[in-house]
């Protein structure tokens, strides 16, 4: 019966000083960060025959598409 009683104590006083542990030691978990909503942006940069040569730019990163806007 003693032997049982010490894994019990050791169990009911070891399992609360590990988590209060965990806790100071562990990071607190960052809150989600929100995400960055961006929206495309368009540019004439030049002209070609009737048509303008618009760059667009949708994200934050150096990616740029190019297209012909002409009228009809």
């Amino acid at each position: 019966m003693t032997d049982l009683f010490a894994v019990f104590l050791a169990i009911a006083l070891g399992l609360p000083a590990g988590v209060w542990v965990s806790s100071k030691v562990l990071p607190d978990p960052k809150p989600p960060s929100q995400p960055v909503t961006s929206k495309g942006t368009f540019r004439v940069i030049d002209h070609y025959k009737d048509c303008d040569l618009v760059q667009y730019q949708y994200s934050m990163l150096a990616d740029y598409k190019y297209f012909l806007d002409c009228p009809k």
